[in-house]
């Protein structure tokens, strides 16, 4: 069951007070040119019952813990140059913009998420029905950029100067000589926060 009050509490903690209080001193001490947390669920928040105000969120994701998120996002983001934040673990690929409350577009972004599709798992395999419910959770959640729920891997390229993704999908999972193509191409440039689409 849902409870606004527990999520949003800085007590509710994703890592705990010690490893928390690691990674933002690590973040502190960092001069990497990408800041890069890897980690299991998804960060940048869903809203996954179309037009539902206040919002209808996943619990066991970051948004359970959105007071550990604010913490943790305003104390890591003005210390680092460019955070990408890579996650999965949702059966399905999405590229998001971060902010300490992903709702609220007005606030800045301040960095990017990179959800890794599922190589074995299907997210549903009704493709109708799946168009649909992607439309949807598109127009309710316009701080996430891109979701393919196909299966598939993303596959990086990262420079100084950029950080460039493709979303690969595999045609057919049960077909080991299967095709696999682009389903869309994002690039983050270095010191600018957020990913555009580039193909």
């Amino acid at each position: 069951m849902r409870d606004d009050e527990l999520a949003a509490s800085h007590a509710q903690t994703m890592l705990g007070e010690d490893q928390e209080a690691w990674l933002i001193e690590a973040a502190e001490e960092s001069n990497a040119v990408w800041d890069v947390l890897a980690q299991q669920v998804f960060m940048f928040g869903a809203n996954v019952i179309a037009g539902s105000n206040p919002p209808i969120v996943v619990v066991d994701t970051w948004d359970g813990y959105a007071g550990a998120r604010q913490r943790l996002l305003e104390n890591i983001a003005p210390s680092v140059d460019n955070l990408v934040v890579l996650s999965g673990d949702f059966h399905s690929a999405a590229v998001a913009d971060l902010r300490v409350d992903p709702f609220d577009l007005s606030l800045p972004v301040m960095g990017s998420e990179l959800m890794a599709g599922p190589i074995s798992s299907a997210f549903l395999d009704d493709d109708a029905l799946v168009a649909s419910l992607v439309k949807g959770f598109l127009a309710t959640n316009e701080h996430i950029k891109t979701f393919e729920a196909h299966r598939g891997y993303m596959k990086c390229e990262v420079t100084p100067d950029r950080w460039r993704v493709e979303i690969r999908v595999v045609e057919d999972p049960f077909d080991a000589e299967s095709p696999v193509r682009t389903a869309s191409t994002w690039e983050i440039k270095a010191g600018t926060a957020g990913a555009v689409e580039v193909s």
